[in-house]
């Protein structure tokens, strides 16, 4: 059953991007190109840490979520706004700083934290632009490819280890306040 919420998992998070490349082609999303920048990084030293620290399908999430990131760095290239703002510029900085604390301490408990509260700051200017600008992000994407799938993530997990469940946790929490305020607005406009 934990293969299942697993590979679950990987299909919401990786499927997810579909629609919201659509999205982004058409010109109704615009991705933050440091926060796409940042989450393929951090992701991949996250599925590193997570691959050193425990081995379930959990791990799947994360796939799932660096997959996502790969497309969406590339589209966001051409098609993303913002990218060298003070704030990507301090969300830069602090990856850096980051990846610098796993590297020296190599302690999976402590570089997961960082690395979540980088993921956090990086996030940041999505964030901000979907406050501003409810229409210029999908709740599909933030809804389905992060919540469900970190919740169906969260069902694969083997312990509750903090190395294992904090990270389907964050994705879930930071998703949902993605996806409310562009909910929110969508209900008002009705």
């Amino acid at each position: 059953m934990k293969s299942f919420f697993g590979i679950l998992s990987f299909l919401l998070s990786f499927g997810a991007t579909i629609p919201y490349c659509f999205d982004i082609l058409k010109g109704k999303a615009k991705p933050a190109r440091s926060t796409r920048t940042l989450f393929f990084l951090l992701l991949l030293v996250t599925l590193i840490v997570q691959h050193g620290a425990f081995t379930s399908w959990v791990l799947l999430l994360t796939v799932g979520e660096l997959c996502s990131q790969v497309v969406l760095f590339f589209l966001s290239l051409k098609h993303g706004i913002g990218g060298l703002a003070r704030l990507d510029i301090v969300c830069y900085m602090t990856f850096v700083i980051s990846l610098v604390i796993y590297l020296l301490t190599k302690n999976a408990a402590l570089s997961l934290t960082t690395l979540i509260s980088t993921d956090l700051i990086a996030f940041a200017p999505t964030l901000v632009k979907i406050w501003k600008d409810p229409t210029s992000d999908s709740w599909l994407f933030f809804v389905v490819g992060g919540m469900a799938a970190a919740a169906a993530s969260f069902l694969a997990r083997n312990t509750n280890s903090y190395t294992e469940i904090i990270f389907p946790i964050y994705i879930f929490v930071a998703n949902g306040l993605a996806a409310f305020p562009i909910l929110l607005h969508e209900r008002h406009s009705r």
